[in-house]
């Protein structure tokens, strides 16, 4: 092999060898850049949740509240309006029933 030969080949070598150092710190760095985005992910994602039930339950406490105050509205009315006995004493057990989500409710008359 000619002088000349061998260092064109030993040239080409040194750049193979460069090319493939080259590649593997890129390499490195894309797996790098990929834990990385992984990580703000998975950050990100329980945050979203974590957001996301906290509105859920602000939104149930929500309605919760809203209901008590319709309740509360209805009630007020119907002793404002003093409706004579047992009309007013239904109509109070009819918005108990329905603020509780009940399927029913019972209310005994006692005469003396």
């Amino acid at each position: 092999m000619s002088e000349t030969s061998y260092s064109t080949e030993h040239e080409r070598i040194l750049a193979l060898e460069a090319r493939v150092n080259s590649l593997e710190r890129q390499l490195k760095r894309q797996k790098i850049a990929r834990k990385n985005a992984e990580s703000f992910l998975e950050t990100y994602s329980q945050d979203a949740y974590l957001a996301n039930q906290a509105l859920r339950k602000a939104l149930n406490d929500s309605k919760q509240r809203e209901r008590e105050l319709l309740y509360l509205n209805r009630a007020a009315s119907q002793l404002s309006n003093a409706q004579p006995g047992k009309s007013f004493i239904f109509s109070a057990l009819e918005s108990a029933v329905e603020f509780s989500n009940a399927h029913c409710g019972k209310a005994f008359i006692v005469k003396k």
